[in-house]
């Protein structure tokens, strides 16, 4: 039995070690913080469970990434709700070595067999519908329904939830608050972690992901749904990390762009927000951010929003304005994920969601002055 598990846990870590190199050929980069600044490996007890709020397909790849983030004493195991052979795993890029790699490695089917061997599972549609039917008044009853996922803990393994199949914002925040009120009262032992991922698709459009955790929790039997769901959005907050495109997005959408700006002011608030941001540390800020100079962080990032026409430039008054294009939005019209290719912006200042309140006191108390 143990030369059995040895076995399992070594093939585990090559598919992950093969999976990180793969996945360098879908995203631009891989960043990962920590709110503490404490950069070693956090060591996860067993039985633990860790959520992710990812929010595209290709997320699962940075499971590659956990044996860095964590020292997992028990197996990963992760269900996913598509069959990982169908998967197009989509990224934009205008490298055409990027572009055959990735056209060999899909042909190939190297994904899905790696995920498979790091852990993935494949589960029926039933399974997931169940996840997203966690609501306040769910009975424990429900947690029958998840026998491969109790036989899988009972096995010794870390259990992963991917948000994709969860949903996003504060409806994957109920969602997790269900979950962790069924887990919490049959396994009153079990550690939580919150992993969360932003995005830049501003700095490069082929995304640049910023992992960050929250540290290990425990929820007492008794807590009520509310009183989880007050933890995990804390926790969500602890493990985010502001990307220079959320934080150039929530500058354009403040009030004063909407009258003008000129670009000195603009980069002024949107340092002194980012200084704040990491003294205050309710959340994690990307180290560009606070190291880089902003006239060359996001001198293209501000050229390409003119030339796209979500900003305008006035010469006389030297001054950028945001447009009607900037400000266009039908709620019902766009879903998280197909935003991105409507406005690019918008989904940046929606990954902010959570902050946006916080952020609004900061950047009003910011005085300019000429």
């Amino acid at each position: 039995m143990i030369k059995n598990i040895s076995r399992v846990n070594f093939r585990s870590r090559i598919s992950t070690r093969i999976l990180k190199y793969v996945s360098k050929f879908f995203f631009k980069d891989v960043k990962y913080y920590l709110h503490t600044g404490i950069h070693s490996r956090l060591s996860l007890p067993y039985p633990c469970t860790i959520f992710v709020n990812n929010a595209e397909e290709r997320d699962v790849l940075l499971a590659s990434y956990l044996g860095e983030i964590f020292h997992v004493k028990a197996r990963l195991y992760f269900p996913v709700q598509n069959n990982l052979w169908d998967r197009e795993f989509y990224s934009e890029t205008k490298s055409r070595y990027k572009k055959f790699i990735r056209a060999v490695i899909l042909n190939l089917s190297i994904i899905p067999i790696c995920l498979r061997l790091a852990g993935a599972k494949y589960v029926t549609k039933d399974t997931f519908n169940l996840l997203k039917s966690i609501r306040r008044n769910t009975s424990l009853s429900i947690y029958e329904k998840f026998q491969s996922f109790k036989e899988q803990i009972s096995k010794r393994k870390t259990f992963v939830l991917f948000g994709y199949e969860l949903g996003n914002g504060e409806t994957d925040i109920e969602n997790t608050s269900g979950i962790l009120r069924i887990f919490n009262e049959k396994n009153p032992d079990m550690s939580y972690v919150q992993l969360t991922l932003t995005y830049d698709y501003l700095l490069s459009k082929e995304g640049i992901v910023h992992i960050s955790h929250s540290g290990l929790f425990q929820m007492k039997p008794e807590k009520t749904i509310s009183s989880i769901a007050a933890t995990i959005k804390l926790k969500r907050s602890l493990s985010t990390t502001v990307t220079p495109g959320n934080l150039f997005a929530f500058a354009i959408y403040s009030p004063e762009v909407q009258h003008g700006v000129s670009r000195q002011y603009l980069f002024y608030k949107m340092e002194r927000l980012a200084n704040m941001i990491y003294r205050e540390k309710f959340c994690s800020i990307a180290r560009e951010c606070l190291e880089m100079s902003y006239d060359d962080l996001f001198a293209e990032v501000l050229f390409n929003a003119r030339k796209d026409e979500f900003i305008k430039f006035e010469k006389e008054t030297k001054q950028y304005y945001g447009t009607n294009k900037l400000y266009y939005f039908k709620k019902n019209k766009y879903s998280y994920a197909n935003l991105k290719s409507e406005n690019i912006y918008r989904y940046h200042y929606m990954q902010l969601l959570l902050f946006h309140k916080k952020f609004r006191q900061i950047w009003t108390e910011i005085e300019v002055y000429d």
